[in-house]
């Protein structure tokens, strides 16, 4: 089954394909997201050895997508002890197999108090 979220006016659709034709199963607000189609079928795994900063595309249980500049990232679920919400800014960091979230505007605020 393929999956893919569609942003386009300020929202984020979640649509599943069913016999050829894409279905609409949740809407929300797009957030931080840009517009545009993101494959969910097409993620690339994440590397646990790096460093990963992007927006949330989409988060359940099992995975959380990333775009990570130009690629598009998918997570373990499991690897987070609390999901992070599709729309926003994160930078994702593994230590003992395990995901930490950081949000861009924290980072920001650090970086300036420097």
């Amino acid at each position: 089954m393929s999956q893919r979220v569609v942003v386009m006016n300020g929202q984020r659709l979640f649509q599943t394909e069913h016999g050829g034709q894409w279905r609409t199963d949740r809407v929300d607000r797009a957030g931080n997201l840009k517009p545009g189609r993101y494959r969910l079928d097409a993620a690339l795994p994440a590397d646990q050895s790096r460093i990963h900063t992007g927006v949330i595309v989409h988060a359940d249980r099992q995975l959380v997508y990333q775009q990570a500049g130009s690629t598009l990232l998918r997570h373990a679920g499991p690897a987070f002890d609390v999901l992070p919400r599709a729309g926003t800014a994160m930078q994702i960091a593994y230590a003992d197999g395990r995901a930490h979230c950081q949000p861009f505007a924290e980072l920001l605020r650090r970086s300036l108090k420097m």
